[in-house]
């Protein structure tokens, strides 16, 4: 078990889905960055958010498709255990210390049918934009892909 002083606990929503590689010896680090809510609103009466990138590790015993971190996609709420851990290394003759959030759990605050109907329903915008690609010119077909494909896109995951 964990250090019982090193814990917290990051709700959110996931920003985008989840990115997973597989390590040298037979593990897998799944990265993904989820959108936590301030406690506090702006001076325009808007709710900020701040976007917290997050890894986790899966031991080389355990299929990852097992794991929750297959079963999350982005917009997804969930609750995060927690740690902190500086890693520190030398890059060019300089030290570098790099501050981690890693999971240590994850909880899921959606029932399965309403995360299954947001992927349903990116599932069908996805179709829509192939048709529209399909039918349009290369330079439209690369400007819809584009869009499609930005690290964010136009729809953020809060709603």
């Amino acid at each position: 078990m964990s250090n019982p002083v090193n814990q917290g606990t990051l709700i959110g929503r996931l920003a985008r889905d989840p990115m997973r590689f597989k390590n040298s010896d037979g593990s897998h680090k799944v990265v993904f960055t989820v959108f936590a809510d301030r406690d506090h609103k702006n001076a325009r009466g808007e709710v900020l958010s701040d976007a917290i990138s997050v890894e986790a590790f899966v031991r080389k015993e355990t299929d990852v498709d097992d794991t929750p971190f297959a079963k999350i996609h982005r917009g997804d709420k969930v609750a995060l255990s927690t740690t902190l851990r500086m890693d520190n290394y030398v890059r060019d003759g300089e030290n570098i210390y790099d501050l981690k959030v890693v999971v240590e759990r994850i909880t899921f605050l959606e029932s399965l049918q309403v995360t299954q109907a947001r992927l349903a329903e990116r599932v069908v915008a996805a179709e829509q934009t192939n048709q529209a690609a399909r039918a349009a010119t290369p330079a439209q077909a690369e400007a819809l892909v584009g869009a499609q494909n930005s690290p964010i896109g136009s729809e953020l995951p809060f709603s």
